[in-house]
């Protein structure tokens, strides 16, 4: 492990625990407005599922050619708006076998890891993590700069109290391994796509996309020519 990585850990561990604190103190404040979430956009359940050894979802086909990694963060307004694309490319490039997408968490707004520590731990309590993500991120972008996390534990059958305990407790570990990935192809803002043939190391989409999001009809010939070949 890097030195710039095991910093990047002790920061995430610091900061979820201390989030977690802060809440139960009341100095961190969610909303609880009853506004509408749309929730899961698919049923996860017919759609194939899988993970990388290192720990990353991941949505597809696993004989699909290539592989979309999105590294993004769940707070950052330009990721709140590129998940239309990205739900373009599940509908249209996933469930037809086509393509897998894999989720990694680079944190650009949420400093502290606290948001993505949520989703994590309420897979760990037995949430599909598509389903998360996709609760998540209508709330997100509902919420501006706070997250009612009562409404996201509520919309996923979980409890809250719970979600803080495990937010509290976690070591930020995959979080912190997602940004080290995410470092070594050099990622620095979020939305940032980067793809992978079979096993194959990272690779750009092009080099004008190496930061922002990628157009999807850039993604869609990708993804075309990988399964012509």
């Amino acid at each position: 492990m890097t030195q710039n990585t095991g910093n990047n850990r002790l920061l995430l561990v610091g900061a979820a625990v201390l989030a977690a604190v802060l809440v139960g103190a009341g100095v961190i404040i969610f909303s609880t407005s009853d506004a509408g979430v749309q929730g899961a956009n698919f049923d996860y359940d017919q759609i194939p599922q899988s993970t990388t050894e290192d720990g990353a979802p991941v949505l597809g086909n696993a004989d699909a050619p290539i592989t979309i990694v999105e590294f993004a963060d769940f707070m950052c307004p330009a990721c709140q708006q590129y998940s239309s694309t990205m739900e373009r490319v599940v509908e249209d490039l996933v469930l037809t076998g086509q393509a897998k997408v894999e989720y990694r968490s680079f944190l650009t707004v949420d400093r502290t890891g606290f948001v993505s520590g949520l989703v994590k731990c309420a897979v760990e309590e037995g949430a599909n993590f598509w389903v998360a993500h996709d609760v998540m991120y209508d709330l997100a972008a509902q919420g501006g700069r706070e997250v009612d996390g009562q409404a996201f534990a509520q919309q996923l059958g979980l409890s809250y109290g719970d979600l803080l305990n495990c937010v509290g407790d976690s070591d930020g570990e995959q979080i912190a391994t997602d940004i080290q990935l995410g470092q070594r192809a050099n990622v620095s803002g979020t939305p940032a796509i980067r793809i992978r043939y079979g096993d194959s190391p990272l690779q750009l989409v092009a080099p004008q996309y190496e930061r922002g999001p990628v157009p999807y009809a850039a993604l869609q010939a990708l993804v075309q020519q990988a399964n012509a070949s």
